[in-house]
């Protein structure tokens, strides 16, 4: 399923051990995601939209990832979260859902720096401590 372009799960429970999604994906919408982080050889150019709400992750990813066509993060109530991801190479964010995700400390300074970006939610974050000194919403 190398060219998979579309993958919406509906319920796995057994996830633990997945370490490969399709590079050619234009949509991720998984809720209840159980991954701690997405697999590492995951390299999401083709992205659009990355829907995760209530999931397990702790961490999308580590350092930038080129996500130049990626316009929606939600991951919406994933109280694991501790960090956002950066987001240098997601010129055409407009949206990053955020709210709930109640372990977050600190926003990705690269959040200011997106130009289309049109909301930003970050309801409910509690743990909330450093946001970025401009963001060009």
């Amino acid at each position: 399923m190398k060219i998979l372009r579309l993958l919406n799960v509906l319920c796995f429970k057994n996830c633990d051990d997945l370490n490969y999604l399709s590079n050619e994906l234009r949509l991720l919408d998984w809720e209840g995601c159980l991954l701690r982080s997405l697999p590492s050889c995951f390299e999401p150019d083709s992205l659009v939209a990355l829907l995760l709400p209530y999931s397990r992750i702790e961490q999308l990813w580590k350092g930038a990832r080129p996500m130049y066509k990626l316009k929606v993060i939600n991951l919406k109530g994933s109280q694991n979260l501790i960090k956002t991801p950066d987001l240098t190479m997601a010129p055409s964010l407009e949206t990053s859902i955020l709210e709930g995700c109640t372990k977050i400390v600190d926003v990705h300074s690269s959040i200011g720096f997106l130009k289309r970006l049109k909301l930003l939610n970050l309801k409910g974050c509690k743990s909330l401590r450093n946001l970025p000194t401009n963001i060009g919403m």
